[in-house]
């Protein structure tokens, strides 16, 4: 991947994908390293996004049925209509069902 990439969000926002984001992501969250066109592909086509707790917002796409866990999540922040960052992406099980569904495919 080059240094950065952009891709739009559901709300077609512009998100930046930096090399170093992606590398600290793959730190923090190992299982998740080799993965970037699928965080890539979750900012732009989730199957739901959730709101975070500051402003933030959760794209979760659910995953083929071979995988290992079952939904992908991306957290990334739009600060304003032509511009968003990626924070981090995790796989889970099930995503929080207690947070605010904002916009479903």
């Amino acid at each position: 991947m080059n240094k950065m990439i952009i891709v739009r969000s559901a709300h077609c926002v512009p998100i930046r994908v930096t090399k170093e984001r992606l590398e600290h992501i793959g730190r923090r969250h190992p299982e998740i390293q080799r993965h970037e066109e699928l965080i890539i592909n979750t900012i732009g086509e989730p199957d739901f996004l959730q709101q975070g707790d500051y402003g933030e917002l959760l794209a979760i796409k659910k995953m083929p049925s071979d995988m290992p866990t079952t939904y992908i999540v991306v957290v990334y922040k739009e600060t304003d209509p032509e511009d968003g960052f990626l924070i981090t992406s995790y796989f889970t099980r099930q995503p929080a069902k207690w947070r605010n569904v904002l916009w479903k495919r």
